[in-house]
């Protein structure tokens, strides 16, 4: 398979001009890499035989900014005899021949970015997608989306596998609602951390789970700052659950949070009596599944009682 070359291209020796450059400039900022628009370069499947299509628009790479016009097509992307291979699909610059081309490098079976071009000046490749070639299938069967968008602070991506190459120190990319930034540990190694930047807003969730000896009465969940805080009123709907002489229950498995609302960590909510007050102390574990443990000797939970079970926990 041949490279698809790129023709409108600046930034290489003699090619940029003040307005170019300043175009240039604003767009990749403090970016190694990136697109500019929402489609641009986006990686889909074209028509033929293990067909990759590159869909029209711009971007950079190190200093050089290029523009393309109208679909680049790969063709016959490699299949193995049996099993899969992922295919890292390419913007390919080489400054020795001030050129710029669309190529693919041949991987493994797992989704991960292969060893290609990393000489900034020299030859260099700008990840764009990950796509899976399946053996006898004519079409590509799975893309991972690598681009990266740049702006004033920071950059977005879309697949947690453009961390792969976007790994400078002091690197800031956020994926969905989590903020990555590339720091160095107390050790002098260089590192991932993340946050959770996203907020839900209120919500009513009937969806969680209940046991059946319990009904939900009504709930109230926010995730933001890389917490959740929220509370579910519940009702005890079949008998009461055992309690021992020190005022440990014996039984009682209440509800099971769904995956948004769960903590990293085992957590202890709080939990009382609507009509009583009385405290209970459940537990809830990284599945999310709330389970009563002590509460006060001698005021057992009552059959028909209802309760509030209050959570605020982490999700980091």
């Amino acid at each position: 398979m041949m490279p698809v070359p790129i023709t409108d291209s600046v930034g290489y020796e003699g090619t940029v001009d003040e307005p170019q450059w300043a175009e240039l400039v604003a767009a990749a900022g403090g970016n190694a890499y990136g697109v500019l628009g929402a489609s641009d370069w986006k990686v889909t499947a074209g028509v033929g035989d293990r067909v990759a299509r590159i869909a029209p628009g711009a971007g950079f790479g190190h200093g050089v900014l290029d523009r393309t016009t109208e679909d680049a097509l790969l063709p016959s992307l490699t299949a193995p005899a049996s099993g899969s291979v992922w295919h890292l699909i390419v913007a390919h610059r080489d400054w020795q021949g001030n050129v710029s081309s669309f190529d693919s490098i041949e991987g493994s079976a797992t989704a991960q970015i292969p060893t290609r071009d990393e000489t900034p000046g020299t030859v260099d490749d700008q990840p764009l997608a990950l796509v899976r070639v399946q053996a006898g299938q004519s079409q590509i069967v799975e893309y991972r989306d690598l681009r990266l968008w740049g702006g004033d602070g920071g950059a977005y991506a879309v697949d947690e596998l453009a961390l792969q190459y976007a790994n400078r120190v002091g690197t800031r990319i956020r994926i969905g609602d989590i903020a990555w930034e590339r720091t160095i540990d107390a050790f002098g190694s260089a590192q991932w951390v993340s946050h959770d930047v996203g907020d839900t807003g209120w919500v009513n969730d009937l969806s969680i789970n209940v046991n059946s000896a319990w009904s939900l009465s009504s709930t109230r969940f926010r995730r933001s700052q890389g917490r959740v805080r929220g509370r579910a009123v519940v009702q005890r709907v079949t008998g009461a659950p055992s309690m021992n002489s020190a005022g440990s229950f014996t039984t009682g498995n209440i509800l099971r949070l769904p995956v948004g609302w769960r903590s990293n960590v085992t957590e202890t909510p709080t939990m009382r009596g609507v009509e009583s007050a009385v405290p209970y102390f459940p537990s809830m574990d990284q599945e999310g599944l709330v389970t009563l443990g002590q509460g006060v000797p001698n005021n057992p939970l009552s059959s028909g009682g209802r309760y509030i079970i209050d959570f605020d926990h982490p999700v980091d």
